[in-house]
């Protein structure tokens, strides 16, 4: 709960209408002096929200808050919460007195009004949530979540009232975090477990009923009507095979008196197969002329398998033209590699005469520095001379115009010309020495560039052996340029036999196809016979005659099926008797069929009327029919045990996991009950309140007290007397403000973080106490935790006469009273 705006008429000591706007705000002050009116704003809020003052002795009398010599008292109250805007509205009228003398005064409560805005305009929109005292009480209560003692404890704290958290009942005390804490949701949480287990139990006794009527629905069920429908579909199963046999006898025998026609027709084709007699001597004279073809292709064979030997040798010895490049390469690679050698020697010589002829230079260079030095100097003495020759001792230099006491002697002419031959001399011996290191220079420069284009050819060479040699038959030289040369020898040798195979194997494929020709032209006068062959054959090709090549000798064929045919006629004779044996057993064997076939019908539980006697097939076919419906019957029993058993399974299932979860939820209920749970998270969040509380203690009072809980009351550990403890009675006044003012700090800090859900939130705090009690120190640290506190996010307002301390605030409210009456102004820092 965070206020918005504070605003009253006739309330207290605010006799005229007075506006208090916290919008916006986090720290501030109320400041003045002692009964101007500064905590008749806590009374304000506290009654605008539960109609009640507590710093009275009775906080439910009304009649005090109306101010003297007015009528009524109003007061609205804008606050927001939990991201809406809500305003509370009292207003109380001064009743009649007909009490006694002595009684206390009464008034009445003319509008109690609770509304929710629906815009960021107070005086827009609203909806009335609570129009009456009673409504009023529970809604506030229920919207904030705290009563008016709670929230005189933790939200708005007024004189004489600061101390009562630290110094309260301990039940009272527990009271009031177990509603800050809403530690209700754990008996809330036990009561829906309770309530679960209860249902669960419910489901199971409707499953159980459900269980029993699928009693029947069991796997040995299942297996009786498998091994029944077994039956039936062994018998249906067979069904088919014993028709089809049956039927099978039927169409031997059938097939039996057909044979034994057929087989008496063949055996007079038969008996016409022979060989005429010219097909003999055809037949000699072809096996000659194909021996004679044979023998030519042998020779064929040995001239092509000749000619591939030499040429796997030709192949061996290598390509000719390559191995006779590859020699020109070896040829030009030793005669580089020479040059390389002399273009290398030159070179060295050339860089030795052209660093010769560089020291020259500069020594020459060095004679010329001197000698021209000398020529300056005696062609200045020269010049010189000149006014030498115009001096006199005694009488003043015509350039100087100072005195001449002595006339200096004058430079020998010779000396001048002897300087100037010098330096010409000097400079031809320069020259020359210039000429001779270019030229050095220029053999130097010819030898390198020479390397350089033979190592080129000499790489470009290498590069192209790369694939024939390698590094090291490279490096041989001549002895790798013999063995070139001796594979190329041999490599043309190979061409040469190779031509000559070729030429053989051409003369043996003339002769080859000569005899081949022959046996082509004796071929065709067997050809004139194959007719004749054929249409004997032909009539007896269905009666399994033995196969015939084509290419084969017709002679040969010819007597093949003469054979066979003679051989045949013998045992189509014997086939005949064989086949009217066969046929009496065959009758015998579907007799036999017919009457097994009835009794495994019977016997599978079909119901069958047909005398065996009088049975034909349409009897037989019958049984198919009278199968397939006990089938369907046996397989609609199935399907509905099937779904009987699924059922059970799934119910069974379903079962153990309601048993579980009316287990689980039925000990959760008995452990969420439990009084000691409730009273364990009651103690931590007590001591980590304690926690909290002692560090603020301990920084105002300078180290000397920290707070403890001892059986569920507040005591202080004094550090300054031997760490002695103490009932928090025992302090002075200022001691205990000190400590409740810890408590209530570290209750506003922690209140968010203890609490179990989103329960009340303390987003604002009211601090009415002597702040005055405090020395200058303590004030100073007791500011900064304020501001420290503000800086959460709350609202923090300090109700002090104390100028030192509201000055430090941001803001602060001046309440001053003139007039019969108190104002309030904002000052803002």
């Amino acid at each position: 709960m965070r206020p918005l705006r504070v605003d009253l008429e006739g309330f207290g000591a605010f006799r005229d209408r007075t506006e208090i706007d916290f919008a916006g705000l986090d720290l501030v002050a109320l400041v003045g002096p002692t009964g101007s009116g500064k905590s008749t704003v806590i009374d304000a809020i506290t009654f605008a929200l539960y109609g009640s003052v507590a710093r009275y002795d009775n906080p439910s009398l009304v009649a005090p808050v109306i101010s003297q010599l007015a009528v009524e008292a109003r007061v609205r109250f804008d606050f927001e919460l939990a991201g809406a805007r809500y305003s509370a509205v009292r207003v109380v009228r001064r009743a009649e007195s007909n009490a006694s003398p002595g009684s206390p005064p009464r008034a009445k409560t003319r509008e109690a009004r609770l509304e929710r805005w629906h815009g960021p305009d107070p005086d827009g929109p609203t909806t009335v949530l609570a129009g009456s005292v009673r409504e009023m009480d529970a809604e506030v209560q229920a919207l904030i979540g705290l009563d008016f003692s709670q929230f005189t404890r933790t939200i708005v704290l007024p004189q004489g009232a600061f101390a009562e958290f630290l110094t309260d009942d301990p039940a009272n005390r527990q009271r009031l975090l177990r509603r800050l804490l809403d530690l209700g949701l754990y008996a809330d949480m036990a009561a829906q477990a309770r309530e679960r287990a209860t249902r669960a139990g419910y489901a199971m006794d409707a499953q159980r009923a459900e269980l029993e009527r699928l009693a029947a629905a069991t796997p040995a069920a299942r297996l009786a009507l498998a091994e029944q429908g077994e039956r039936v579909d062994g018998f249906a199963g067979s069904l088919g095979d014993q028709l089809a046999e049956i039927e099978r006898h039927d169409v031997e025998l059938s097939d039996r008196r057909a044979t034994y026609r057929t087989t008496e027709a063949a055996i007079a084709d038969l008996a016409a197969v022979a060989v005429p007699d010219h097909a003999a001597a055809v037949h000699t004279e072809l096996e000659q002329a194909r021996l004679a073809a044979v023998a030519a292709e042998a020779d064929l064979a040995a001239a092509r398998t000749e000619l591939q030997e030499c040429r796997v040798a030709a192949d061996a010895a290598g390509d000719a033209a390559t191995l006779a490049r590859t020699a020109d390469l070896l040829v030009r690679r030793e005669a580089l590699v020479s040059q390389i050698r002399d273009v290398d020697a030159e070179r060295g010589t050339a860089e030795a005469d052209a660093t010769t002829a560089q020291a020259e230079q500069v020594r020459l260079t060095g004679e010329m520095e001197v000698a021209r030095a000398a020529l300056a100097a005696h062609r200045q003495a020269a010049d010189a001379a000149v006014w030498v020759h115009q001096l006199r001792a005694g009488e003043a230099c015509p350039v100087c115009e100072q005195t001449v006491h002595e006339v200096p002697a004058t430079a020998s002419p010779d000396a001048l010309a002897t300087a100037d031959e010098l330096v010409a001399t000097v400079a031809v011996a320069l020259d020359d020495a210039t000429v001779a290191a270019a030229r050095a220079h220029g053999r130097t420069d010819a030898a390198a560039a020479a390397a350089v284009r033979h190592r080129a050819e000499l790489t470009e060479i290498d590069e192209r052996l790369a694939g024939q040699l390698t590094a090291d038959e490279l490096a041989a030289g001549a002895s790798t340029l013999d063995r070139v040369t001796g594979d190329l020898q041999r490599a043309e040798a190979a061409a040469v036999a190779s031509s000559a195979a070729a030429a053989a194997v051409d003369r043996a494929d003339t002769a080859a196809g000569r005899a081949r020709a022959a046996v082509d032209a004796i071929s065709g006068r067997e050809a004139d016979l194959r007719p004749q062959f054929v249409a004997q054959r032909d009539r007896v090709t269905a009666l399994g005659a033995p196969a015939w090549d084509p290419d084969q000798p017709l002679a040969n064929a010819w007597a093949r099926l003469t054979v066979w045919a003679t051989d045949r006629r013998t045992a189509l004779g014997e086939q005949l008797a064989e086949i009217e044996a066969a046929g009496v057993e065959l009758r015998a064997a579907r007799s036999k069929l017919a009457t097994d076939l009835w009794a495994q019908a019977s016997a599978a539980g079909l119901d069958t009327d047909v005398d065996l006697d009088t049975a034909d097939s349409d009897d037989v076919a019958r049984l198919a029919p009278l199968a397939a419906a006990a089938r369907a019957r046996l397989d609609a029993e199935m399907a509905a045990l099937d779904a009987g058993i699924g059922r059970r399974t799934e119910l069974e299932r379903q079962a153990a996991e309601l048993d579980e979860e009316q287990t689980v939820h039925e000990s959760l209920g008995r452990h969420l009950a439990a009084n000691g749970f409730e009273r364990w998270l009651l103690q931590e969040a007590l001591d980590h309140l304690v926690h909290h509380a002692t560090l603020r203690l301990h920084e105002l009072s300078n180290g000397r007290y920290s707070l403890e809980v001892v059986d569920g009351s507040f005591a202080v550990r004094d550090h300054g007397n031997a760490d002695e403890r103490r009932d928090v009675r025992t302090l002075s006044g200022g001691e205990i403000f000190l400590a409740s003012l810890s408590l209530a700090l570290a209750l506003a800090e922690s209140i968010a973080e203890l609490a179990t859900t989103d329960g009340p939130r303390l987003e604002s705090i009211f601090l009415d106490e002597g702040f005055g009690t405090l020395d200058p120190e303590t004030l100073d640290v007791l500011a900064s935790a304020i501001e420290e506190l503000s800086a959460a996010g709350r609202l923090v307002t300090v109700v002090t006469h104390v100028r030192d301390l509201a000055e430090r605030m941001p803001v602060r409210f001046e309440v001053r009273s003139a007039g019969g009456t108190s104002t309030i102004d904002r000052v803002d820092r």
